[in-house]
C-alpha cells in the first residue's frame, strides 16, 4: 500500500473530516471573537465622543433616552428621600455593597429621574427604608452624572427582579435599575433614563462613581486561544499522520 493509498483509506478519511470540522470550528470561533472585539470598540469610541460633549441641562425639553444613552447631562431638583432604593450585589475594591438609588423631583416640574447616586458598603443586613434615610439630601442639589437607558439582565441566567405587583410594599432592593418597574412605586412620572452622578457627594457615602469602564474586556485573549487551538491541532494532526506514513 503506497502513502496515497494509505491516507485515503476510509478509516482516515473520516479521520481527516472530523479534523477539518474541528479546525474549522476553532477558526470561526476566533473570528467570532474578534468581531466582538471590534463592536466592543465601536461601541466605545461612540461612549468615548458622547462624553466628549459639554453636559447637557435637562429642562422642559422632551427627553430621548437612546439618544441620551452616555451623554454627560446636568439636573436641579430635590430628592425623594421616601423613596430610595437600592441595588444588589455591587462591588468596589473588592467590597460588597449596594448602589443607591434616589429619585430627584426635577426643578418647577411634577416629573423626577432616578439618580445613582454611589455605591455604600454593605452591612450586617441589607438596607431598609429606614435606614436609608440616613443618606438623605432635604436642600435642593445640582447633580451632574451620565445618562443611561433602562438596565436589562444581561442573559437568561442573570439574576431577575419579579414584576411589581400593586398594592405590594414599597420595594427597597432592585437587582438592576428598572425605570419602567420602579415607576410603578413612584408617584411622580420618571424620565425614560437615569442618571449615573458623578458630581461630588457632600457626605463620605455614597460615594459617586468616578469614572465610566471603557475595557475591551477579554475578546482579543479568547480568539488567540481559539486560533491556537486550531494551530496545535494542525501540528499534532500532521505530526501523527507522518508517523502513520513511515510505517507503510
Amino acid at each position: 500500500m503506497n502513502i496515497l493509498q494509505k491516507l485515503t483509506t476510509p478509516r482516515h478519511l473520516w479521520m481527516h473530516l472530523g479534523v477539518l470540522i474541528i479546525l474549522i470550528l476553532f477558526v470561526n470561533l476566533g473570528k467570532w471573537q474578534l468581531n466582538r472585539l471590534e463592536q466592543k470598540r465601536g461601541h466605545n469610541h461612540q461612549i468615548s465622543a458622547a462624553l466628549m460633549q459639554p453636559p447637557l441641562v435637562l429642562d422642559d425639553r422632551p427627553v430621548t433616552a437612546t439618544e441620551l444613552d452616555f451623554r454627560r447631562v446636568q439636573v436641579k431638583g430635590t430628592f425623594i428621600n421616601t423613596a430610595t432604593m437600592v441595588i444588589r450585589n455591587q462591588q468596589k475594591d473588592g467590597n460588597s455593597g449596594f448602589s443607591v438609588i434616589t429619585p430627584l423631583k426635577l426643578h418647577g416640574r411634577e416629573t423626577a429621574i432616578l439618580i445613582n447616586r454611589g455605591w455604600i458598603p454593605r452591612r450586617n443586613m441589607d438596607p431598609t427604608a429606614e435606614s436609608l434615610q440616613s443618606y438623605a439630601i432635604t436642600d435642593e442639589v445640582i447633580i451632574e452624572g451620565i445618562a443611561h437607558v433602562s438596565q436589562i439582565p444581561a442573559n437568561r441566567f442573570a439574576s431577575a427582579d419579579p414584576p411589581w405587583q400593586p398594592n405590594q410594599p414599597f420595594r427597597v432592593g432592585w437587582f438592576r435599575i428598572n425605570i419602567e418597574q420602579m415607576q410603578l412605586q413612584i408617584s411622580y412620572s420618571l424620565l425614560p433614563i437615569f442618571i449615573d452622578q458623578t458630581s461630588p457627594s457632600p457626605n463620605q457615602y455614597p460615594q459617586p462613581k468616578s469614572s465610566i469602564d471603557l475595557d475591551e474586556g477579554s475578546h482579543f485573549d479568547y480568539a488567540m486561544q481559539w486560533f491556537s487551538f486550531a494551530l496545535i491541532l494542525a501540528v499534532t494532526y500532521t505530526f501523527f499522520m507522518w508517523h502513520e506514513v513511515r510505517e507503510v
